[in-house]
C-alpha cells in the first residue's frame, strides 16, 4: 500500500472511522466508484456542494448546486476554489460526524486541508488517485466535449496529474479505472481490499494522460 496522511496499512480493510478521498482528473470515472463505495461496502457517500451551474452528468445524489450566499452561509468543510473556473466547492461538516466510512470526491486542490480534518474529526484519510489509460479516458472524455467548460476542465486534468507525478506521489494511493459491465466495482473493490495500482506503472499512465490532456487543451483553445 502507498502512503497517506494517516497511515492505514495491513490487509485490515477499511476502518470504520475512515475517509476515502477519490481525486483525480475528470470523466476517469470517480462518480462510478464512489457509488459502488455507497451501494455495495457500505461507505456514507455525502453530498458535495458547489457555486457552478448544474451539468447534464450531474448525479444528484451526489452534487448539489448552490448559489454562492447558500454556500456561504452553511459550515463547510474541505472547501476550495476551483483553480480554473474560481466555482466554490465543498463538503457540510455534519456529514462527517457519523461512525461508518466516509467516501467523497475531492479536488486535488482541496488536499492540504485534510490536514485540519484529522485534527478535527479524529479521522483516518485514505487518499485514492484514479488514473486510467489514454484509450479509455478518451472514451469517457469524450461525452464532456461538448460542455463549454471543456478546456477549463482539460486544464484543470492537467494541473491535477502534475501535481499527482510530483508533490503528490508520495501521499497517494493509485487505482487505474477501466471500462467494465459493472462501472467502478473492480477499483471499489480495490480499495476495500488495499489492492492499489504499483505506483511506478500508476505514475507511467498518469504521465501519458498528462500529455494527453495538454494536447486536447491546445485543440480545445483554437
Amino acid at each position: 500500500m502507498a502512503g497517506s496522511i494517516e497511515q492505514q496499512t495491513g490487509d485490515t480493510g477499511i476502518l470504520p472511522n475512515s475517509i476515502v478521498c477519490l481525486l483525480g482528473p475528470f470523466a476517469v470515472g470517480k462518480s462510478a466508484i464512489l457509488q459502488q463505495l455507497g451501494d455495495n461496502f457500505g461507505f456514507d457517500t455525502p453530498k458535495s456542494y458547489t457555486t457552478r451551474e448544474k451539468r447534464p452528468t450531474d448525479n444528484s445524489d451526489l452534487t448539489v448546486c448552490v448559489a454562492d450566499e447558500e454556500f456561504d452561509s452553511a459550515t463547510m468543510l474541505l472547501c476550495t476554489m476551483h483553480p480554473t473556473t474560481g466555482h466554490k466547492m465543498g463538503y457540510k461538516a455534519t456529514d462527517f460526524d457519523g461512525e461508518k466510512p466516509v467516501a467523497i470526491v475531492l479536488s486535488h486542490a482541496a488536499f492540504p486541508a485534510l490536514q485540519g480534518l484529522v485534527a478535527v474529526r479524529k479521522r483516518f484519510i485514505v487518499p485514492v488517485m484514479v488514473v486510467a489509460e489514454p484509450t479509455d479516458w478518451g472514451i469517457w472524455r469524450k461525452e464532456r466535449e461538448a460542455l463549454p467548460d471543456y478546456a477549463a476542465r482539460l486544464a484543470d486534468a492537467r494541473s491535477c496529474l502534475n501535481w499527482a507525478i510530483g508533490a503528490g506521489r508520495k501521499e497517494l494511493n493509485f487505482v487505474t479505472n477501466r471500462p467494465e459491465n459493472n462501472p467502478g466495482f473492480t477499483a471499489a473493490n480495490a480499495i476495500i481490499t488495499s489492492d492499489y495500482s504499483e505506483p511506478t506503472a500508476a505514475i507511467a499512465v498518469a504521465t501519458k494522460m498528462r500529455a494527453r490532456a495538454m494536447l486536447m487543451e491546445s485543440r480545445a483553445k483554437r
